[in-house]
């Protein structure tokens, strides 16, 4: 059959877990549009508390999908 293709795809979890923040960040921009916390934390600007909490709650949610094919 040659309409269709198998892709074979390993995601090392232990790896990835390795990961700081930053990578997370600047491989997610790489991919999609970025927020403006998101840009400015991987500029190294600084941000309060309460910014800097907005960005780990979204770089974890990005960690999560960046290991999820589906």
């Amino acid at each position: 059959m040659s309409n269709h293709f198998h892709l074979v795809v390993f995601i090392d979890q232990e790896e990835s877990k390795q990961l700081t923040d930053l990578e997370i960040a600047l491989r997610w921009h790489q991919l999609y549009k970025v927020t403006m916390l998101t840009q400015k934390f991987a500029n190294g600007e600084n941000l309060s508390k309460v910014e800097l909490d907005a960005v780990t709650i979204k770089i974890n949610e990005w960690r999560e999908r960046l290991l999820d094919l589906v």
